[in-house]
């Protein structure tokens, strides 16, 4: 008969086989799915389906990253965190195996292409219009043009993450 006990996350208290590894992960899993829904309930926002698989190879990364961070300050390697490693590593691997034969990366790739694309028609329009709307001579239109080519480069130099899409 189980006792009566409260556990966090459900299931049998540690006496009565709570201790147990895959009780404990599962526990540890229901806890962070519940967190999860309680912080982000209201946050939801619909997104494309290579978008969500990209976050989630970026995010069991991380937590991969972070199992080894923890082992190395330990500088022991316990049979958990062996497992945890496992399991995130495999996990790493299926997402990104799914990510690539989906095509996110070519993607990524002509979205990018696409706000370039975008991007210089929006300059050359709001450089006709500057000159224009000025009354500036014709022959100042090549040097603006010029100035900002290379404002473009030195932004794409410092925020390469916002031009191809990937800010956060």
């Amino acid at each position: 008969e189980r006792c009566r006990r409260r556990v966090p996350g459900g299931g049998v208290c540690r006496f009565h086989g709570g201790a147990a590894v895959q009780v404990e992960r599962r526990r540890e899993a229901r806890l962070v799915v519940a967190a999860a829904r309680t912080m982000y309930s209201e946050d939801f926002a619909e997104r494309e389906p290579g978008e969500v698989l990209l976050a989630a190879v970026r995010d069991v990364d991380a937590i991969v990253q972070q199992i080894k961070r923890q082992v190395e300050r330990r500088e022991e390697l316990t049979g958990t965190d062996l497992l945890a490693l496992g399991d995130w590593l495999d996990r790493a691997a299926k997402l990104s195996k799914a990510a690539l034969d989906a095509g996110v990366q070519e993607r990524q790739v002509r979205l990018a292409e696409q706000q370039g694309q975008l991007l210089a028609a929006a300059g050359v329009a709001f450089i006709a219009r500057v000159v224009s709307g000025l009354a500036l001579d014709a022959a100042a239109e090549p040097l603006i043009r010029r100035e900002f080519a290379v404002m473009l480069r030195e932004l794409s130099a410092s925020q390469p993450a916002v031009l191809e899409g990937r800010s956060r």
